[in-house]
This record gives C-alpha cells, sequence and structure tokens, in this order.
C-alpha cells in the first residue's frame, strides 16, 4: 500500500478481488494465505505489525460470502446523511457531536426488491451535546 493510498480501502478491494478469485476457480475460502506464509517476511507489513490481520480477514469472509451466495442479486447502499457517511457507508465527515445517521440497504433480484432503513451512531469530535 503505497503512503498517500486509502489503506482501508485497498483492503475492501483486495478483498473482494480475492473472494471472486477462490470463486472464479472454485476454491474454499480457507485457501487464503498471506505472502509471509511463503516468506517469513512480515507481509502485509501494515496488517501483521498493527495486529489487524483478523480485521481484515472478517471483511474478507464477508465479501466471499456475498460474492458466493448473492452473486446474481444487486445491493445497494444508500446513505441519507452523506455530508457524514457516503454510499459505500464510509465516513466522510466526522461531526462536530455524536450524530445519529440513517442508511437504506436494498437488495433487488428479479424484479423483487428488498429494503432495510437503519442507524447508527457516528462519534462526534467533541462527544456528545
Amino acid at each position: 500500500v503505497n503512503s498517500n493510498s486509502d489503506l482501508w480501502l485497498t483492503w475492501q478491494y483486495n478483498a473482494k478481488f480475492i473472494a471472486q478469485l477462490l470463486i472464479k476457480y472454485d476454491l474454499h475460502s480457507d485457501r487464503l494465505v498471506f505472502h509471509n506464509n511463503f516468506t517469513n517476511k512480515t507481509c502485509p507489513n501494515t496488517m501483521i505489525t498493527n495486529d489487524l490481520v483478523d480485521d481484515f480477514l472478517e471483511l474478507f469472509y464477508a465479501e466471499y460470502a456475498v460474492a458466493k451466495e448473492f452473486a446474481d442479486y444487486e445491493i445497494t447502499f444508500t446513505s441519507h446523511n452523506p455530508e457524514i457517511m457516503d454510499n459505500t457507508g464510509r465516513i466522510v465527515n466526522a461531526p462536530d457531536y455524536t450524530t445519529n445517521v440513517t442508511y437504506t440497504i436494498t437488495i433487488a433480484k428479479d424484479g423483487v426488491k428488498e429494503e432495510v432503513t437503519l442507524n447508527a451512531l457516528v462519534p462526534g469530535r467533541f462527544g456528545l451535546k
């Protein structure tokens, strides 16, 4: 990951890409291994040195499950507070005070659509109002 890159977004893209490759070649999710399994190098360095391997694996398993079980579904995420959270679920502007944000997840297949609107508290820079 380059120093000016978005680490979490890079990991999300990698998790999605790895999941697609494993499915394409009919491999089980337990076939995911890291570079250091072969070289004993601390690689991926940032993930290992910051004890974030389990976080990446959780992301990967979620991407794998969605790609495997819902490949023929259209899944969308819509933020109702785009000034705080974008349509990927990413916080783009931390609020001054803890704020309740809402978003809608839509799943569609063969003309049938299901939606659910959820909410989450986004911690503010100055805490509660």
